[in-house]
């Protein structure tokens, strides 16, 4: 979680950059499409490879030893990077359509300029891939230091490019930016392969028991990940039937709430517990893995509820002070406002899940989590026809957010029987401790920003808002310590413990 911390404030870096450069634009627009199609190719292998990866090198080494793994998993990972090419080729030929299809509102300059912005792309989506191998084998050697560090390196690496090329490339920068950030990722990563090059073997074996293995476990997730980017999609479409902008700032809002606050704390936490409850699922120790489960599940919730309520709160001045410099507008700041507004309001439904479906994983039951994100799906399609016409990409945000709650508590209710032992009571006990904290924070903050800003009238704008946010933000947060401390002490211990551990296991 540090690392990730350090990661965010990169990627914050970064997108004040791209902001700055492009805004809400027609070029933006084009470009966040183009994304769109490059991340669904990527992310449609990119759970597979960890969530069944993971388990079994772990597996093979116990089995095998280290050798014996690595010759084992080597065919497994010569196959993903043909099959990465493979759809590369297909994404190549196929851009102006792919385009079509998930932004049929663009006009035909719009169209064009992201399908050829999607070719330029497609270098990138085998570069992850490859970092995704990488960096699933450092997690199955429970090393955990330089995956952390690959997004630093991949941010540093784009802000520099598109900094510099932008003024003569244009946003042709910003596609640069991301394949070459991408590059990094993998070259941070190879020692974990160079090192132990001769236990590897260049090889093909489309009849290994290895490959047949994961394509049965991958398949059901192949299609819950594709109907989690199909939401995605459906997103893009919506936004592309209105008016100019509207995409891009909903880009944004995504990007400012889901993606920077869930990688902070829900990856950094799922990356390093998928490891331990597999561990557990494969002894059979189905009472430790509840228990580590439903502890980490408390954890979260103290974590993420009063980090979304905080988002709802302040969320115009948060964007402001993010986003709003060089191009990036008044109109901008309100757009991804109302999107930031209305994601903060799903954001501890999206963070739920996501770990909830991690233990599912560890019991080898890929089946509910497919279903119920298929559920989920088909809720956010219907609740975004219904609230677009009246809140047009707010009731996008919205839908979303609606329909992540849904699926966390579905997965709460079909978790396994062997998983929930008696700690039901004792969780949910710990959630409306939480909320109730929570609601004292609010208070805290609804008073202190009117207050602050009153005070602060006499500086400069961003000067103004910066001191204003901080200080409402750090009142909450103390106040939100102090109430913790009083009622609900278990949640800090744990922190400390973790982060003294994670101290001492990150390299």
């Amino acid at each position: 979680m540090g690392l990730t911390l350090i990661a965010k404030v990169s990627g914050f870096l970064r997108d004040i950059v791209i902001a700055s450069q492009f805004g809400t634009s027609q070029a933006m627009d084009a470009f966040f499409v183009a994304m769109t199609i490059a991340t669904l190719m990527y992310m449609w292998l990119k759970d597979p490879i960890q969530v069944v990866l993971v388990p079994i090198f772990t597996e093979q080494i116990a089995r095998r030893g280290e050798r014996g793994a690595w010759e084992y998993t080597s065919t497994l990972i010569n196959t993903l990077l043909i099959l990465f090419l493979i759809i590369i080729a297909i994404g190549w030929l196929l851009s102006p359509s792919l385009v079509s299809l998930t932004a049929p509102g663009f006009a035909h300059e719009v169209g064009n300029l992201s399908a050829e912005l999607t070719k330029f792309l497609m270098p990138s989506v085998l570069l992850y891939g490859l970092a995704r191998l990488l960096s699933a084998l450092f997690y199955s050697y429970q090393q955990f230091g330089l995956p952390g560090m690959t997004t630093v390196v991949d941010n540093v690496a784009a802000i520099i490019l598109i900094a510099s090329l932008t003024p003569t490339l244009g946003i042709y920068a910003l596609v640069m930016g991301s394949v070459l950030g991408a590059a990094t990722q993998v070259l941070v990563q190879l020692p974990i392969l160079w090192k132990r090059l001769s236990y590897y073997r260049f090889r093909l074996e489309l009849r290994s028991p290895a490959l047949r293995r994961m394509a049965w476990i991958s398949f059901p997730l192949l299609i819950g990940t594709g109907g989690a980017e199909l939401s995605l999609i459906s997103d893009r479409i919506f936004a592309s039937l209105l008016p100019t902008g509207t995409l891009s700032a909903l880009a944004y809002g995504q990007r400012l709430t889901y993606a920077t606050f869930f990688q902070l704390f829900v990856a950094s936490l799922t990356t390093v517990l998928f490891p331990s409850f597999s561990e557990s699922a494969g002894l059979n120790d189905y009472g430790g893995l509840a228990r580590k489960l439903f502890r980490s599940l408390r954890l979260l919730f103290w974590l993420v509820f009063p980090l979304s309520i905080g988002i709802l709160l302040l969320h115009e001045p948060l964007v402001r002070l993010v986003y709003q410099r060089g191009v990036f507008s008044e109109e901008s700041v309100r757009l991804t406002s109302q999107a930031v507004l209305y994601y903060a309001i799903g954001l501890s439904g999206y963070s739920l899940s996501n770990l909830l479906s991690y233990a599912f994983y560890s019991v080898k039951d890929t089946k509910t989590p497919v279903l119920t994100g298929l559920v989920r799906l088909g809720v956010k399609i219907l609740l975004s026809f219904a609230l677009v016409g009246s809140m047009t990409h707010a009731g996008l945000a919205l839908a979303e957010s609606i329909s992540f709650l849904l699926k966390a508590a579905l997965l709460f209710i079909f978790l396994p029987k062997e998983l929930r032992m008696n700690e039901y009571r004792r969780t949910f006990q710990s959630f409306g401790v939480t909320i109730v904290m929570t609601a004292g924070m609010a208070v805290v903050i609804l008073f202190s920003l009117p207050f602050l800003r009153k005070v602060l009238e006499f500086e400069p704008s961003f000067s103004s808002n910066f001191f204003a946010l901080g200080g409402a933000t750090v009142l909450g947060v103390v106040s939100f310590l102090i109430f913790s401390l009083l009622l609900q002490r278990t949640e800090i211990k744990d922190i400390s413990r973790l982060v003294r551990v994670g101290f001492m296991r990150s390299y």
